[in-house]
């Protein structure tokens, strides 16, 4: 049986202020490995941030000026270990968000 590597941790379009992107099942390991992210002419200066849920900490932030129409892309690996969460905060204007990754095979 084929062995998925990527898959689809969190997709949603509009999303307005925080929300708990996905918390990690117990006995796994899941990296967060691609954040692609598009908002559409806000009328003010907006912003997406990416934390951990736990404590807060911001890892990744874009900013569009207002009236600007703006897709964004990262690219790298943030782990996540068990009932570690990430949120998700699109601050001032909504924006679609798509994050990618996949489960660490921690072996048997």
């Amino acid at each position: 049986m084929a062995q998925v590597y990527t898959r689809l941790l969190f997709v949603q379009q509009g999303l307005s202020g925080a929300l708990e992107a996905f918390v990690v099942p117990p006995g796994e390991v899941w990296v967060v490995r691609n954040v692609d992210a598009y908002v559409a002419a806000p009328l003010l200066t907006t912003q997406l941030l990416l934390k951990d849920k736990d404590s807060s900490a911001a890892w990744l932030s874009f900013a569009s000026e207002a009236g600007t129409s703006r897709s964004f892309q990262w690219e790298g690996r943030q782990a996540y270990e068990e009932e570690m969460g990430l949120v998700i905060d699109a601050v001032d204007h909504p924006w679609d968000v798509r994050v990618t990754g996949y489960k660490l095979n921690l072996g048997p």
